[in-house]
């Protein structure tokens, strides 16, 4: 003859098992989210550093396209470029050729004008 199984009472779990189970997964959570956002408030800068120069990029691209595949530093400034003013080792003249694709918004270069 076989013996009846036993039927337990217990079907789920308890109030205390379950705020022991929702507390470490909270603790789990809590630990993981500050590694994930990648520094907080000292990113910021990094974010809008990499914003502009993916917008000054962009410039230089379009510039590309709108001049038969040529960049402001090959072309003459007699057609819009900058290759007559790159001769004196300074980077603003490229810049300001790209200023009609960036905006008037964008602030990506600081001019130090010396005496």
């Amino acid at each position: 003859m076989k013996t009846p199984l036993v039927h337990s009472e217990r079907n789920g779990f308890t109030l205390v098992e379950l705020l022991v189970v929702i507390v470490v997964i909270v603790i789990l959570l809590a630990m993981l989210l500050p590694a994930s956002t990648g520094g907080g408030p000292h990113r910021a800068p990094t974010t809008a550093c990499m914003s502009q120069q993916k917008q000054v990029a962009i410039s230089v691209i379009m510039f590309s396209v709108d001049n038969a595949g040529r960049f402001p530093w090959q072309l003459p400034a007699s057609n819009g470029g900058s290759m007559d003013l790159a001769a004196s080792n300074h980077a603003y003249p490229c810049y300001e050729a790209l200023s009609i694709y960036l905006g008037p918004a964008t602030r990506v270069l600081v001019v130090l004008r010396t005496k």
